[in-house]
């Protein structure tokens, strides 16, 4: 920006960030003026467990997938199952060192047919999703998003097109629950169900 700030165009929060300073998210810092995302690489969490627990009932029903998220989120949900990681800042978490190949690695030796990224937001460590994701399917493995839905449209595709199914959490029916116990807004959740059902081939499901 002309003020020497960097704008984050990633979710509907556009946070411009001073040297220094990370968004609202707790992952994504100006660093000398460029942009870093400390989550990549970094799980905070890992395990295989049922499609279904994602929750998928339509997905490869009665499978196994390797579940993994790192820190931080771009929503502030104050009912949080997940705020020990979702409200944790990178420096601060108990976090593991994997890169994308040895993420497949570990789903090819657990014979899961596909990963998740999940437990907290997967849109703010996007980078790390779609390496995974590319990585992933060089083997035939598929890929989930297990996602709170706010994401710009600016970055959409870019994540998407790696991604096989979703599941979206809609976490209620209107702006002032958004606006009130999630700090976010309703619309462009909404926005992002239209783009996943009309705009790509990716298998949705909803979580109400």
């Amino acid at each position: 920006m002309a003020d020497g700030r960097l704008h984050c165009y990633l979710c509907p929060r556009h946070c411009h960030l001073g040297e220094g300073q990370s968004g609202f998210c707790f992952i994504r810092k100006n660093q000398a003026g460029r942009m870093l995302q400390l989550g990549y690489g970094r799980p905070a969490a890992l395990q295989i467990d049922p499609i279904e627990k994602k929750p998928l009932h339509h997905f490869l029903p009665g499978s196994t997938i390797l579940s993994l998220g790192t820190v931080g989120c771009n929503m502030g949900c104050f009912f949080c199952q997940n705020w020990d990681i979702s409200k944790a800042r990178a420096d601060s978490a108990h976090t593991a060192e994997l890169s994308p190949e040895q993420v497949v690695t570990l789903a090819l030796q657990n014979r899961t047919p596909s990963i998740a990224f999940t437990y907290n937001e997967p849109t703010i460590w996007g980078e790390y999703v779609v390496d995974i994701a590319r990585e992933a399917h060089r083997h035939g493995i598929n890929t989930v998003m297990v996602t709170n839905g706010y994401i710009t449209r600016d970055a959409f595709f870019d994540i998407y097109a790696h991604v096989d199914a979703a599941n979206v959490d809609l976490k209620a029916f209107t702006e002032e629950f958004y606006s009130r116990q999630t700090l976010t807004h309703l619309a462009p959740l909404l926005e992002t169900l239209k783009w996943l059902r009309h705009e790509t081939n990716v298998w949705l499901e909803v979580t109400n």
